[in-house]
């Protein structure tokens, strides 16, 4: 089968499946003479021969594992397959994936993406024994261009080895109330393995934008 008999075959056999254009993904590309990336599960396709000839056409990835960005339509991975990896998108609205590539070219996604992990100091409550923060993964997210500084001097680390202990409660428990009130704060992730993980706090005075 061709190309347009290939796809067909899927429209008509597949119970649900997705096409996109490209990766936006970090450390994936399409491979040459190829143009097209199918997301489906591809369990459902029972005959080997045309399971080959898809393969040898076109990308295929899991529907499971995959998402297309919802601002450009490009590929991108929403499960890991390594301990390093990051997700390299962020839900706007709780449901529509959108990748950094469309982000960083776009000021209004970035303060939106600030506005869903950002701590307001003045609504913190250091006497409760919870915070409610979202840890920022995308690492090469300059949050300085926002008007944010790092507050520690060495990254704070959490995991299994001795020492490995910092917890957000206790780091605004022990803040001055004052610079707490006055202040917006995002925790980021700096690394992250297996066993740990080191993550910095972020702030930005509430007047400042």
């Amino acid at each position: 089968m061709n190309r347009k008999e290939l796809q067909n075959w899927i429209e008509e056999n597949l119970d649900w499946y997705e096409m996109s254009h490209d990766y936006s993904e970090p450390g994936y590309s399409l491979d040459e003479g190829k143009d097209q990336i199918f997301f489906a599960d591809w369990n459902q396709v029972k005959d080997q021969e045309i399971m080959d000839q898809i393969e040898e056409n076109f990308m295929i990835e899991w529907s499971d594992e995959w998402y297309q960005c919802t601002d450009c339509g490009k590929s991108i991975r929403t499960s890991p397959d390594c301990y390093q990896w990051q997700p390299y998108y962020h839900l706007l609205n709780e449901c529509e994936p959108v990748c950094f590539d469309c982000i960083s070219d776009n000021a209004g996604l970035q303060e939106t993406l600030i506005k869903d992990y950002v701590i307001k100091g003045n609504e913190i409550d250091p006497e409760k024994d919870s915070v409610n923060f979202r840890l920022l993964q995308i690492d090469n997210f300059e949050l300085e261009k926002h008007c944010f500084k790092v507050l520690n001097d060495e990254h704070y680390e959490s995991g299994f080895h001795a020492g490995q202990n910092d917890d957000p409660v206790k780091i605004f428990k022990n803040m001055n109330q004052s610079f707490l009130e006055s202040n917006h704060f995002i925790f980021k992730q700096s690394e992250h393995s297996q066993f740990y993980m080191k993550f910095d706090l972020y702030f930005r005075p509430i007047e400042a934008r």
